[in-house]
């Protein structure tokens, strides 16, 4: 500030007594006057010794003026500033020069005319308030900047500005957004958060329609004085379309008439779904209830196999594949056309040794359920009675096998799409998965390991209480 010995260097030298710079030059810059924001009774309190009788030495238009004078003559104020270099931005072809002018509350950011294509990202730290020209350059887009709640001035001049984010509401302390020769469509609805009075949109206006009619009201009830025409109307202002507008009103009892329809639609959808999904509420909650102890005593046997007897590649799949597997693993198996007790009718079969097995295997084939076939009516029974002592827990699992990607879902879809869907279900083509696995999985608790295990804990008892005997007598 002083030329040739700072304060600091003074003091060192002069520990007591008053300082007085008599004839001293002063940089009368942006420093100095941040000093002139003070009242002058404080100003010359603190400062008259050592200013009053001082003159400035730069810049050069005030060259020579008393500090008093200047304190004074505002018309000159405008030359107190400092150019800022640290933090001034400097990208690619878009320059810009920093002004810091402290009796303005202001730090002038200059961009303007640099081929830029967006806001500057970073500007010099200040504790004023940001004037930013960017007038003439390439912006189309204004996005999100973590100073804009600095920003005191916004000048989008000559630019082909064609949209504001949803960060235009953190503009909340600018007095001036000027944005003429703008190509907007329309405005982000976070613009209502700011006084629409701040905004200079020029000649260029924006479409009048339905879809912009919140900016018309917006600016109607905050008393807009700044015109925002209609590009697709002559000299006609967006809050005189409007207030003439009567199609937004039919669009909007249309609209409202759609929107009542909208729970209507949302219950049918729900009752069609419960409707489908009724068969695998059914299926999820048998799997987690227990079943009697006295239907699990009429169990004898694990498997009752059901299938297309007709069909000569499933029945050769039934018996050399699947039912010696199931015996190895020591599940025991019922098939009708091997098993069936004679002298008792095909239905007597299916409900009395259907009601003795603790689970039931249906292999579905491709015809398996045609009425024209000799079997069908045999297979549609062994279906619905497996559905039926399954849901009243009497039988502890049903699975599907689909052999031969076979359209049987036209018979009982829904709940065979019902057992797929919770795990009951195993196309056999589908290779990613072992079908003895699955199996095994299902099938996890054959009867004979069950009995076997009640015989072991039987004898162990025994064997107990009979050493228990020994030892007493």
């Amino acid at each position: 500030m002083i030329l040739g010995t700072s304060i600091g260097e003074l003091v060192k030298f002069a520990r007591c007594g008053n300082l007085e710079y008599r004839g001293a030059k002063i940089n009368c810059d942006c420093s100095v006057a941040e000093f002139f924001n003070l009242e002058y009774l404080e100003f010359n309190r603190m400062f008259s010794n050592l200013f009053t009788s001082n003159a400035c030495q730069n810049p050069e238009p005030l060259r020579g003026i008393h500090i008093k004078d200047l304190f004074f003559n505002t018309s000159l104020h405008h030359l107190m500033i400092c150019d800022l270099q640290d933090g001034c931005p400097k990208v690619g072809n878009c320059k810009c020069v920093c002004t810091s002018h402290p009796l303005t509350d202001s730090i002038i950011i200059d961009c303007s005319n640099q081929s830029c294509t967006d806001l500057p990202e970073v500007v010099p730290k200040t504790r004023h308030r940001i004037v930013l020209l960017m007038e003439g350059n390439q912006i189309q887009s204004v996005n999100s900047k973590y100073y804009f709640k600095d920003v005191k001035s916004l000048d989008l001049a000559g630019n082909p500005v064609q949209g504001f984010d949803e960060s235009i509401q953190n503009l909340t302390n600018a007095v001036e957004i000027i944005i003429v020769d703008h190509l907007l469509d329309s405005l982000p609805r976070q613009v209502q958060f700011l006084d629409p009075n701040v905004f200079r949109f020029g000649q260029n206006g924006i479409p009048c329609n339905c879809d912009n009619r919140w900016i018309g009201e917006w600016r109607k009830f905050k008393n807009a004085k700044d015109p925002l025409f209609c590009s697709n109307f002559k000299n006609i202002s967006i809050e005189d379309y409007i207030s003439h507008s009567m199609d937004c009103d039919s669009r909007q009892e249309n609209l409202l008439s759609l929107y009542s329809l909208i729970p209507l639609t949302i219950f049918i959808v729900l009752i069609w779904k419960l409707r489908h999904l009724r068969y695998d509420v059914r299926v999820l909650k048998n799997q987690f209830l227990t079943i009697d102890k006295n239907i699990q005593r009429i169990w004898q046997t694990d498997v009752y196999i059901s299938f297309d007897e007709d069909n000569d590649d499933v029945r050769w799949f039934v018996f050399q594949i699947l039912d010696k597997f199931c015996r190895r693993r020591e599940l025991s198996t019922y098939i009708a056309c091997r098993d069936s007790w004679p002298g008792s009718t095909d239905e007597q079969n299916i409900v009395r040794n259907l009601q003795r097995c603790k689970y039931c295997l249906i292999i579905q084939s491709s015809g398996m359920y045609d009425l024209d076939k000799t079997n069908s009516c045999s297979n549609r029974m062994e279906y619905r009675l497996a559905w039926d002592l399954f849901t009243d827990k009497k039988l502890c699992k049903v699975f599907i096998i689909n052999f031969d990607k076979s359209k049987t879902e036209k018979f009982q879809t829904m709940k065979t799409k019902a057992l797929y869907r919770l795990g009951m279900g195993f196309k056999i083509y589908d290779r990613k998965r072992s079908l003895y696995e699955k199996l095994l999985e299902v099938f996890n608790e054959p009867l004979v390991t069950n009995a076997k295990h009640i015989r072991q804990r039987k004898r162990r008892i025994l064997t107990y209480l009979w050493h228990q005997f020994k030892d007493r007598t």
